[in-house]
């Protein structure tokens, strides 16, 4: 976990009333299929605090590339996911964890389960309405002289309802833990501990299109359920 995530509210609005980020609104439409990527392209939105401590949104590579990175972009370990339970000990994290968190909007995830080539998605989300995962972020400059903004999702041991399909879910921040999670004045494993000790709402799931397996894919297709997608397909 976690592979793939959709950002689908129904208006821009939503994200920066949810999170109480002020600005410009930036050029987006709802994504259902967000794959991880190291590369330029349809990065998505991380909420973030500025130089004065207000919270902004900025477009991020979800693959997060470390300040300090000196080598190629290929050689770079998986790095879309950061397991709470390494956070503070590796060094890959260590200082995003410390000064560097971030909220990831989204409104729901899918796990994969069979083998490959017949892997099975599952669609999991609260209500499918808009949530945040706990993030860290940190900014790369390219050898060409690019501030590259890129982050990862923390992960902890999955719950009942994901365990059956993946033996890890995505952190869910509760809203009253958004300013701890964000706020650099608050140690890592302090920030975290905050998160985790907060109760999530009911978390629901179900089996989705194959076809969304492709990231070449997007729009509402992806995460509709099996079942009446193919209901819509043959007109049964």
């Amino acid at each position: 976990m976690c592979g793939r995530y959709s950002l689908a509210p129904a208006e821009f609005s939503e994200i920066q009333l949810e999170f109480q980020v002020a600005g410009e609104a930036l050029s987006w439409a709802p994504r259902y299929n967000i794959a991880p990527s190291s590369g330029p392209g349809y990065e998505p939105p991380i909420v973030s605090l500025d130089g004065l401590g207000q919270r902004q949104l900025t477009l991020a590579r979800w693959w997060l590339i470390p300040s300090s990175w000196r080598r190629a972009l290929r050689l770079l370990p998986t790095a879309f996911n950061a397991r709470a339970e390494e956070l503070g000990a590796k060094r890959f994290w260590s200082q995003s964890f410390d000064a560097r968190r971030c909220l990831v909007p989204t409104t729901g995830w899918r796990e994969f389960t069979g083998p490959t080539g017949h892997r099975e998605p599952r669609h999991f989300h609260y209500q499918h309405h808009l949530f945040a995962f706990a993030g860290i972020w940190d900014e790369w400059l390219s050898p060409e002289g690019d501030a590259v903004r890129s982050f990862a999702i923390v992960t902890v041991p999955a719950d009942d309802v994901v365990r059956p399909v993946h033996d890890r879910m995505p952190l869910r921040v509760d809203p009253a833990s958004y300013a701890t999670w964000l706020d650099p004045g608050v140690a890592g494993v302090e920030a975290l501990a905050s998160v985790r000790s907060a109760v999530a709402p009911p978390l629901f799931e179900y089996a989705t299109d194959p076809a969304g397996n492709d990231v070449r894919c997007e729009g509402p297709d992806v995460i509709a359920p099996a079942r009446r997608r193919q209901l819509d397909l043959f007109g049964s």
